[in-house]
């Protein structure tokens, strides 16, 4: 019996299927892979939505920087409200990394694109903590989440902004940083980092 479900449980980590979803006024195909991204069905964190439009507001066309691209949940939002605006993400979870170009690809996002990378103050490997191997709620930093058990230890490269705007492409500073992973150390990774890219929005630990 644990030989057929656990056949089961590897069979539908290799499932992909799309569900329709909706954002704000905007639809959208969702992936759903292994189960990972069912919460893309819902509309979490609607305050945002009012955030990415102010900041669009201020400056509607200079391209988006987005720190921790996690499920697309931000993407998807800031899809909803323009879809040309330039967009790069950071990510360094290989499981958000993909479920986040697929959703890319399934919603034909043009000047989108995804740097399989954290960032840091300097080239590294870390040590990537995260509560199951496949969870897409992870963190760089040890401790994040009190009472998180950590499952198998993975590690991800990070690298400096400055040596990874050159590879922006269109995506050009000034930029919106709405979120990052690691609290107050990415805070401070950051804003050391990104002097010379203008003004940084507030960056929310993840």
């Amino acid at each position: 019996m644990s030989f057929v479900k656990t056949a089961a449980k590897r069979a539908l980590r290799s499932l992909i299927i799309s569900v329709p979803i909706e954002v704000g006024s905007a639809r959208f195909k969702a992936p759903i892979i292994g189960g990972v991204g069912r919460t893309n069905r819902h509309d979490a964190e609607p305050w945002m939505t009012d955030v990415l439009r102010r900041l669009l507001s201020v400056a509607p066309k200079t391209g988006f920087l987005d720190v921790g691209v996690n499920l697309g949940q931000t993407l998807l939002k800031l899809r909803s409200l323009d879809t040309t605006i330039p967009y790069l993400g950071f990510e360094p979870a290989p499981l958000c990394v993909q479920y986040s170009n697929e959703l890319i690809r399934l919603n034909h996002f043009r000047d989108t694109a995804i740097i399989p990378v954290g960032l840091s103050d300097k080239s590294a490997v870390c040590e990537f903590f995260a509560g199951e191997d496949d969870s897409a709620d992870a963190s760089i930093v040890e401790g994040l989440r009190p009472g998180q058990v950590v499952g198998r230890k993975q590690y991800v490269p990070v690298f400096p902004l400055d040596d990874l705007i050159p590879r922006a492409g269109r995506v050009q500073p000034p930029v919106h940083v709405p979120r990052a992973r690691g609290g107050d150390q990415a805070r401070e990774l950051l804003f050391a980092d990104a002097e010379s890219y203008g003004e940084l929005g507030d960056v929310e630990a993840r």
